[in-house]
């Protein structure tokens, strides 16, 4: 939840900074910080995947991660291979740096 919190507080900073500070349009801001933004997701869910969270679905497919901070219902550490669901995400949000990224720099 603290991310969550982190992007309300930025859009509202970079509100009142694209009127007090550039003078420039919200949106004109928001333009700039879409591929940094993006980037940072990924590694906030590479933090997730560091700390344990967010665990996926068991499965048996040889990439799975066993998350020994994950507890079952009895409070043990639940070892069951899982699906890294972290590191999908992260890896989305590398693409989509990417092609943000590029698109900045055509434009």
């Amino acid at each position: 939840m603290a991310s969550h919190g982190a992007v309300v507080s930025i859009l509202i900073a970079l509100y009142f900074y694209s009127k007090k500070v550039v003078k420039k349009p919200y949106l004109w801001i928001l333009d700039r910080i879409s591929a940094p933004i993006a980037i940072a997701g990924c590694f906030i869910r590479l933090g997730n995947l560091v700390n344990h969270e967010i665990v996926g679905i068991p499965t048996d497919l040889p990439w799975a991660f066993r998350f020994s901070r994950f507890l079952d219902e009895f409070g043990l550490p639940d070892l069951t291979p899982r699906h890294p669901a972290q590191l999908y995400e992260a890896i989305c949000y590398l693409i989509a740096f990417v092609i943000l990224i590029v698109i900045y720099w055509k434009k």
